[in-house]
């Protein structure tokens, strides 16, 4: 079965995602939450990025001789539709009947809600 993303937001409740513009274009770093499900159920979990530019990046390792990464979109400039795009076409890559392997698989590029969960 494949997977689709079936919504987008921003962590800052006080704008929407389609709304929000940074004040710098070039210089940027944002949590983006989605939800992601089988297109076929109506049921989805969450997952988040961070979208930032290379500029911030610099900026927020600059005083640090090292620093790690992991669920990051980097982007030389703000677009909207370009972050919208690329996520949903790293989505599309997986496919499978087996959610949980799925979704561990998404979780080596976006943060899983339940990345580390043990029940």
């Amino acid at each position: 079965m494949k997977l689709e993303v079936k919504a987008f937001w921003i962590d800052d409740p006080s704008t929407s995602l389609e709304h929000f513009s940074p004040a710098s274009r070039d210089f940027f770093g944002i949590w983006i939450g989605f939800k992601v499900g089988f297109s076929e159920n109506l049921g989805s979990d969450d997952f988040r990025v961070l979208v930032c530019s290379p500029n911030w990046l610099i900026a927020e390792t600059s005083d640090k001789r090292a620093a790690w990464g992991r669920h990051t979109l980097l982007m030389k400039e703000f677009d909207y539709e370009l972050m919208v795009t690329s996520i949903n076409l790293l989505v599309e890559q997986f496919s499978g009947n087996d959610w949980e392997v799925v979704a561990h698989n998404l979780s080596k590029f976006v943060e899983w809600e339940f990345e580390d969960y043990r029940g």
